[in-house]
């Protein structure tokens, strides 16, 4: 299979983070730039297959990269999906009109943009398909908004439902709410670390049996075996090996 590479030219770095998470873990190359200048020198170096764009761009806006790209003979035909947190009613024509393959207003759908990166692409691809999580849901409690985000993209890309909580207090409601298949829980957490949270979680009958993974940024020689003990179900050093990771918790949850 020939692996795609795609460019994501963004001034957003916690969309860049989750979206280099999500395309990654389908098998694709990722190479970013954050404004119009760059977008067109790494457009030009690193001869993407695909380009998704972003209207609002320091160094002259998407519209500006947009025209360079689709004047240049060397560039005219690589697709560009524009995206943008703008109106939609107003860019939409004009962003289709300069040549852009599809368009999507942030929020987006990520399965809607897959099928759009799918279709745009040259149809001998063939993708990594997102394996079939028989509609798990998962909890994830870490402070780190930018690992709860690209870890919310690359697990909905999967087709696991996800929720987020960012301290200890507001996991355990959370928790009995939503009744996750799996937790996953950071040692270092506001109102209370994670061994109370996970002591807390244990002493709830409805989720005493719910596997949890630890994750930690600290030292896996201090965390790991009491992570066991306190009945951890696996254990993970950040950063996270993404396939080990997605792994187990197929494993963990049975899809």
């Amino acid at each position: 299979m020939t692996c795609k590479k795609i460019l994501i030219v963004d001034d957003d770095k916690d969309l860049l983070h989750g979206m280099n998470i999500w395309l990654k873990s389908l098998g694709y190359k990722v190479v970013f730039a954050v404004d119009a200048t760059s977008a067109i020198v790494m457009a030009q170096s690193e001869k993407p297959d695909l380009i998704i764009l972003d209207i609002s761009l320091p160094a002259g806006g998407g519209y500006h990269v947009l025209k360079s790209l689709k004047s240049s003979v060397q560039h005219a035909f690589i697709p560009i999906i524009v995206i943008t947190a703008g109106d939609a009613s107003i860019n939409r024509e004009r962003a289709l009109t300069a040549g852009a393959e599809a368009f999507f207003q942030k929020p987006f759908d990520n399965h809607e943009l897959l099928a759009a990166i799918k279709k745009a692409l040259p149809k001998e691809l063939q993708e990594k398909e997102s394996k079939d999580s028989n509609g798990r849901s998962i909890l994830i409690i870490d402070d780190d908004k930018d690992l709860l985000q690209g870890l919310q993209v690359r697990l909905k890309s999967h087709g696991y439902n996800v929720h987020a909580a960012m301290d200890g207090i507001t996991s355990i409601g959370l928790a009995l709410k939503t009744k996750p298949d799996l937790i996953i829980v950071d040692i270092s957490l506001p109102g209370g670390d994670g061994y109370q949270t996970m002591a807390r979680l244990r002493s709830l009958m409805p989720l005493a049996h719910v596997p949890i993974f630890v994750i930690t940024a600290g030292n896996a020689s201090v965390h790991r075996e009491r992570a066991f003990k306190a009945g951890a179900e696996a254990f993970f050093q950040k950063p996270i090996e993404n396939n080990q990771f997605l792994a187990a918790i197929r494993k963990a949850v049975g899809a």
